[in-house]
Protein backbone atom coordinates (compact mmCIF):
# COMPACT_ATOMS: atom_id res chain seq x y z
CA UNK A 1 0.00 0.00 0.00
CA UNK A 2 2.60 2.45 -1.22
CA UNK A 3 4.48 2.41 2.21
CA UNK A 4 1.21 3.57 4.29
CA UNK A 5 1.42 1.11 7.19
CA UNK A 6 -2.29 1.61 8.34
CA UNK A 7 -5.08 3.91 7.32
CA UNK A 8 -7.28 5.64 10.54
CA UNK A 9 -11.00 6.47 9.88
CA UNK A 10 -11.63 9.71 10.40
CA UNK A 11 -13.64 9.43 13.35
CA UNK A 12 -10.28 8.16 15.18
CA UNK A 13 -8.47 10.87 14.49
CA UNK A 14 -6.85 13.73 16.83
CA UNK A 15 -9.44 16.35 16.75
CA UNK A 16 -6.73 19.44 16.23
CA UNK A 17 -4.54 19.63 13.54
CA UNK A 18 -1.24 20.64 15.42
CA UNK A 19 -1.51 16.93 17.19
CA UNK A 20 -0.99 15.86 13.38
CA UNK A 21 1.90 17.72 12.55
CA UNK A 22 3.45 16.84 16.08
CA UNK A 23 2.95 13.39 15.66
CA UNK A 24 4.12 13.36 12.07
CA UNK A 25 7.38 15.20 13.35
CA UNK A 26 8.67 12.94 15.71
CA UNK A 27 7.67 9.86 13.20
CA UNK A 28 8.72 11.29 10.18
CA UNK A 29 6.37 9.19 8.63
CA UNK A 30 3.24 9.40 6.57
CA UNK A 31 0.26 10.98 8.07
CA UNK A 32 -3.19 11.72 7.33
CA UNK A 33 -4.21 15.02 7.53
CA UNK A 34 -7.41 15.80 9.32
CA UNK A 35 -9.49 19.42 8.53
CA UNK A 36 -12.17 19.54 11.22
CA UNK A 37 -14.70 21.78 9.54
CA UNK A 38 -15.04 19.56 6.49
CA UNK A 39 -14.60 15.95 7.41
CA UNK A 40 -11.49 15.33 4.50
CA UNK A 41 -8.36 12.96 4.77
CA UNK A 42 -5.37 12.73 2.28
CA UNK A 43 -2.35 10.54 3.01
CA UNK A 44 0.68 13.16 3.01
CA UNK A 45 4.59 12.45 2.96
CA UNK A 46 6.16 14.60 5.79
CA UNK A 47 8.76 15.63 3.74
CA UNK A 48 6.15 16.75 0.95
CA UNK A 49 4.27 18.24 3.49
CA UNK A 50 6.85 20.80 4.95
CA UNK A 51 7.62 21.80 1.76
CA UNK A 52 3.98 22.70 1.30
CA UNK A 53 3.51 24.66 4.51
CA UNK A 54 7.03 26.47 3.40
CA UNK A 55 5.30 27.68 -0.13
CA UNK A 56 1.79 28.22 1.82
CA UNK A 57 4.16 30.58 4.30
CA UNK A 58 5.62 32.38 1.24
CA UNK A 59 2.47 32.74 -0.41
CA UNK A 60 0.80 34.58 2.65
CA UNK A 61 4.09 36.37 2.94
CA UNK A 62 3.57 37.59 -0.76
CA UNK A 63 0.66 38.36 0.02
CA UNK A 64 1.10 40.64 2.85
CA UNK A 65 3.70 42.53 1.72
CA UNK A 66 1.20 43.27 -1.61
CA UNK A 67 -1.28 44.20 1.10
CA UNK A 68 1.06 46.67 2.84
CA UNK A 69 2.57 47.65 -0.84
CA UNK A 70 -1.34 48.38 -2.22
CA UNK A 71 -1.97 50.14 1.29
CA UNK A 72 0.46 52.69 1.27
CA UNK A 73 -0.06 53.44 -2.52
CA UNK A 74 -3.79 54.05 -1.64
CA UNK A 75 -2.55 56.03 1.36
CA UNK A 76 -0.20 58.20 -0.89
CA UNK A 77 -2.81 59.02 -3.48
CA UNK A 78 -5.01 59.97 -0.63
CA UNK A 79 -2.47 62.38 0.93
CA UNK A 80 -1.68 63.81 -2.39
CA UNK A 81 -5.31 64.45 -2.94
CA UNK A 82 -5.77 66.34 0.46
CA UNK A 83 -2.41 68.34 -0.01
CA UNK A 84 -4.10 69.41 -3.41
CA UNK A 85 -7.33 70.38 -1.98
CA UNK A 86 -5.59 72.37 1.02
CA UNK A 87 -3.34 73.89 -1.83
CA UNK A 88 -6.72 74.63 -3.44
CA UNK A 89 -8.09 76.10 -0.85
CA UNK A 90 -4.91 78.10 0.04
CA UNK A 91 -5.05 79.63 -3.71
CA UNK A 92 -8.37 80.68 -3.50
CA UNK A 93 -8.06 82.16 0.46
CA UNK A 94 -5.00 84.01 -0.52
CA UNK A 95 -5.03 84.93 -4.27
CA UNK A 96 -2.42 87.60 -3.54
CA UNK A 97 0.32 84.98 -2.17
CA UNK A 98 2.45 82.87 -4.65
CA UNK A 99 2.78 79.13 -4.21
CA UNK A 100 5.98 77.93 -3.39
CA UNK A 101 5.49 75.22 -5.96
Amino acid sequence: MNGFNQIVPISQLPRRYDELIKEADSTNQPIIIFRRNKPVAGLVDFSLLEKLLAAQREQELRLAFCAIKEGEEAYQLKKTKVLKKVSDLWKINHPWKKSQN
